[in-house]
């Protein structure tokens, strides 16, 4: 799925479009496994363009942002796409390239990421492995105890693919904030990139035997 910058056309979108785009955007995320970003490189990135991509992320699609119209834009002018995850954070796990469909710039690395993305959005993560991964961060830095207690997580399971959803079941799960849910998040792609792949992880009762 190829989704345009929120800007094409030149000029600000008028509040009718833009819900129109809104509404675009969701109905062809229904069918989409993976949606490319097309933000206009000479606009940069827009507020426009972050709404998109949080419709892509809240419908846990594959994301790929990909700056279009390279050419246009001076060497000195360009912006640094390696910065971008630092200045926003919750885009760090997607790929971002540059490219131009005028000169065919980047196409062929645009596809390979694709691929990448796709693969890893059907990935399936064993238990086992799961919680060999996730029970020591645990271990090492807990949540933060409750009033009623502390809270622990028992173990986490990959429940769906395409879009992945991870179970993390705990005795107390309303303490798994989403703070700590982000901290998680973070730990658990240095073991498994899941690239290009926002994936839930969702707290679960369940009781200790």
């Amino acid at each position: 799925m190829w989704i345009p910058p929120a800007s094409e056309n030149g000029g600000k979108l008028s509040e009718a479009s833009e819900l129109y785009a809104i509404i675009r955007t969701e109905r062809a995320l229904l069918n989409a496994e993976i949606a490319v970003v097309l933000v206009s490189t000479p606009d940069g990135l827009t507020d426009g363009d972050l709404r998109i991509i949080r419709q892509v992320i809240d419908a846990r699609r594959g994301l790929i942002i990909a700056f279009n119209k390279w050419d246009a834009v001076e060497k000195g002018e360009a912006p640094d796409l390696a910065l971008l995850g630092e200045r926003y954070p919750f885009l760090a796990f997607a790929p971002v390239l540059n490219l131009s469909g005028l000169t065919g710039r980047n196409l062929n690395q645009l596809f390979q990421r694709i691929e990448t993305v796709r693969a890893w959005y059907y990935r399936r993560v064993g238990t086992s492995e799961l919680n060999r991964v996730i029970l020591p961060v645990v271990a090492h830095t807990p949540p933060p105890r409750l009033k009623t207690g502390a809270v622990r997580v028992l173990y986490a399971t990959q429940v769906q693919i395409a879009p992945t959803v991870i179970h993390l079941f705990s005795n107390r799960p309303l303490g798994l904030t989403p703070t700590y849910l982000q901290f998680m998040s973070r730990k658990l792609r240095e073991s498994y990139a899941f690239t290009g792949v926002p994936f839930l992880l969702k707290p679960r009762g369940k009781r200790e035997d």
